[in-house]
């Protein structure tokens, strides 16, 4: 295994994202730096994997403390963005800070936030040969007393304003409310498609080499996110998706980690969203034998990757998340259990490496225990 002779930076939330980069670097025992923004204590920065943990009150000043922390006259370090709004931080700052540091980025100031608008998405996705569903922008003219193919989805043009809020409207007088619940957030109004399964093809792309390994069958998420999932070799999927994955990130200029967002529905499969930046699931394809945070590192500091590694097919679990379908009662808690103990990849547990998750569990317990109590007085 190459030793990796850059510092590493990971910038995120207090989010099992940001501890899947963490360990991504620890498990080939490279520590990282972590700076954290939006909280002031968090269970990520309990790893033993962290080398020195920031934290910063939003993205800019994430930015900013970046900045003022290392001097890269001699090295660049390498900096992992965990969210969208810090990603875009970085990339309107493009020409400031590539002299000093290596990142995720386009190579055209501002072109990763000009993309990360889900309806130039869209189309792009249907140039290089997706399928995609029905959509308007609401920042073109929408036409709303046309629109007969209910039921609609709506939800934010961009997931750094208005995070992973969707409304499914059955009817025209759903839609008219959802859409005045937007307020201001620009948002974009798309036919919903019955989904059979929902995947994630998830990607690193360095120059003319693309790594893609791995698709993400979901079984389960909480807004938005994956929270109970199969990781498959990307075989598992028809090879024109991978193609067309490809010549997306490649017609964009990107260099980074991806991961494209699909549905399937009567043997067809639809676009659904692109994240330029380290998708969470990226965690569980390391674990399944590709780890793809290692290769950008290797690949950015100046190495080749002639040996990726091998995907196993694993089922991956975030378990301080998914228990909510326990206490909603949407599966038993013996299913929940058996699929937890059948998860290779558990987000949060981690052998030597413990003090997160203990952490985490206290926060859960306690949270479960304060709802618990509340409940009794009310009664």
């Amino acid at each position: 295994m190459k030793i990796i002779n850059k510092p590493i930076v990971i910038i995120g939330t207090s989010h099992h994202n940001t501890l899947s980069m963490v360990r991504c670097f620890g498990i080939i025992g490279h520590k990282v730096d972590v700076i954290l923004y939006g909280c002031d204590k968090s269970y990520v920065a309990k790893s033993k994997m962290i080398n020195k943990c920031y934290y910063s009150p939003t993205a800019e000043d994430a930015f900013k403390k970046i900045l003022s922390l290392y001097d890269c006259e001699k090295i660049k370090p390498i900096v992992i963005n965990c969210t969208d709004e810090i990603e875009a931080v970085f990339d309107v700052n493009l020409n400031l800070i590539s002299p000093d540091f290596v990142f995720f980025n386009a190579k055209i100031p501002g072109r990763v936030s000009y993309f990360m608008d889900k309806y130039k998405q869209v189309e792009l996705a249907e140039k290089v040969g997706f399928q995609v569903p029905e959509t308007y922008s609401s920042i073109k003219n929408l036409p709303i007393d046309s629109l007969i193919t209910y039921p609609y989805l709506i939800k934010p043009l961009e997931s750094k304003n208005g995070g992973k809020k969707i409304v499914i409207c059955n009817n025209k007088k759903d839609l008219q409310r959802a859409i005045s619940d937007f307020d201001s957030i620009p948002y974009l109004i798309q036919n919903l498609i019955i989904k059979d399964k929902e995947y994630v093809i998830v990607g690193l792309t360095v120059g003319d080499v693309s790594i893609v390994p791995a698709c993400i069958e979901k079984h389960r998420e909480t807004n938005g996110a994956t929270t109970y999932s199969t990781v498959h070799n990307i075989d598992f999927l028809p090879n024109y998706l991978r193609e067309s994955s490809i010549r997306m990130v490649q017609e964009i200029g990107y260099e980074g980690l991806w991961g494209i967002e699909l549905v399937k529905s009567n043997g067809n499969y639809y676009f659904i969203e692109l994240n330029l930046r380290n998708d969470a699931t990226t965690f569980s394809v390391a674990m399944a034998g590709v780890n793809l945070p290692y290769c950008y590192a290797v690949l950015k500091d100046g190495g080749k990757m002639e040996n990726v590694g091998i995907i196993r097919e694993i089922n991956s679990i975030v378990e301080n998340r998914d228990h909510q379908f326990v206490i909603n009662k949407k599966i038993g808690i013996l299913k929940w259990f058996h699929q937890y103990l059948k998860s290779e990849c558990k987000y949060i547990k981690f052998k030597d490496d413990n003090k997160p998750f203990i952490i985490e569990m206290r926060r859960i317990i306690s949270s479960l225990f304060k709802s618990t109590l509340h409940k009794f007085h009310l009664r």
